[in-house]
């Protein structure tokens, strides 16, 4: 695999990956739980904290998803095509998954019948919804 390869795989699966992270809030992000394989594809490899929990119910990550200064300097700079075209993606799948508001939140909803899920005990649904900018264009 060559490098503009890799980068590409790590710039796709890290747009997907900061969604899926903004979305689900998925927490306890320290480099630990997040895996590059030989391809450059990000691996999140925890999931034990995600919706209304964290570790010792502190939240105290409060980003949306985990975005460091070594992704960036990967991607060569903030002012760099590489940046943009991630901030492109990552704009794509927003735009994408804006489609399938109702039928994310249904499914959430359903699993919030699951008692004793740690993830579901102070989940709020209305915040959910607003990640999904229901009242702005996609211009």
């Amino acid at each position: 695999m060559n490098w503009e390869a890799s980068i590409t795989n790590f710039i796709q699966s890290l747009a997907g990956y900061s969604l899926i992270q903004y979305f689900f809030d998925i927490k306890d992000r320290h480099n630990n739980n997040i895996l590059v394989d030989v391809y450059g594809h990000i691996i999140h490899i925890d999931f034990s904290f995600m919706l209304s929990s964290s570790p010792g119910n502190m939240n105290f990550e409060r980003a949306p998803f985990k975005l460091t200064q070594d992704y960036i300097e990967l991607m060569e700079g903030e002012d760099s095509d590489i940046f943009q075209h991630f901030k492109l993606l990552f704009f794509l799948g927003l735009k994408y998954l804006r489609k399938y508001k109702k039928e994310i939140i249904e499914l959430i909803m359903m699993m919030t019948e699951c008692k004793g899920m740690k993830c579901f005990i102070k989940f709020d649904k209305r915040r959910l919804e607003e990640k999904f900018f229901e009242n702005t264009t996609d211009e």
